[in-house]
């Protein structure tokens, strides 16, 4: 996205980046670049002017937390997601080990708290915003470093369980 002007001026400059007097002066640049706006610049910049409050980043803690602990209730009950994420990896050694697992998961765990609680308990209103694209990569990202963690332990996860369910 950097290096293409008309998506990097839309789309990269957020929040702190976002001063005003940056956007203005890229987005005249473009539009000297592009002196008649086609149906592709204006599509982009309908999209890039679709935007959610700073208040939404609490959700990228919420969902990280709540993944946490969704896989954690999967773990320990042997649920259909934990089921299935070993079925669709069976052929794939585990690269952690449980206790390792188990210190990513809480160390994510921790740290998705700690920064629900910042946002909560300590954030001060703004009246920034950020592009709802970026909000909905955070949103992945979050859930996706949840079942990372998961699927890099599965089969000594799995192993552990089926051990357990043995005795």
């Amino acid at each position: 996205m950097y290096l293409i002007p008309s998506l990097r001026t839309r789309f990269l400059a957020y929040g702190a980046r976002a001063s005003p007097n940056t956007l203005s002066s890229e987005r005249e640049k473009a539009a000297r670049e592009q002196p008649d706006k086609g149906p592709s610049a204006i599509l982009l910049d309908r999209a890039a002017d679709v935007k959610v409050p700073h208040s939404w980043f609490t959700s990228f803690y919420a969902v990280s937390v709540g993944c946490s602990l969704f896989w954690a209730s999967q773990i320990v009950v042997g649920g259909p997601a934990f089921r299935a994420v070993v079925y669709f990896t069976a052929e794939r050694d585990a690269s952690m080990t449980v206790r390792q697992v188990l210190l990513v998961w809480v160390m994510m765990l921790v740290q998705g708290s700690r920064r629900l609680y910042e946002c909560l308990a300590l954030a001060k209103p703004s009246s920034s915003q950020m592009w709802v694209g970026h909000w909905l990569l955070g949103i992945f990202f979050y859930g996706g470093m949840s079942l990372a963690v998961v699927i890099e332990g599965i089969r000594m996860l799995h192993h552990g369980l089926f051990l357990r369910d043995a005795r």
